[in-house]
């Protein structure tokens, strides 16, 4: 379908997969990230302590830890606890 718009050689090659940025997006800012994470919607979520939390994302944002799986754990939890859970 897409033969007369696509290079042979890259129709021709293996698939390979790509990795989403969420090391640099915890690091510089996201507008998804930051309307999530805020203080009141990780205080809501039960289980996170608020002041651990933030203090990842301060010490990834400064570069002395890399927490991009954590936060992203953190992220993906505070989401769907206000999505299904808290904002019902």
């Amino acid at each position: 379908a897409v033969s007369d718009v696509v290079p042979n050689r890259v129709m021709q090659r293996s698939k390979h997969g790509f990795t989403v940025p969420i090391g640099r997006w915890f690091r510089e800012g996201h507008d998804g990230i930051e309307a999530w994470l805020t203080e009141g919607k990780v205080a809501a979520a039960p289980y996170l302590p608020v002041d651990d939390v933030f203090e990842m994302l301060s010490a990834h944002r400064r570069g002395d830890a890399d927490h991009q799986m954590r936060l992203w754990k953190v992220l993906s939890y505070v989401t769907w606890y206000h999505t299904h859970i808290q904002d019902r």
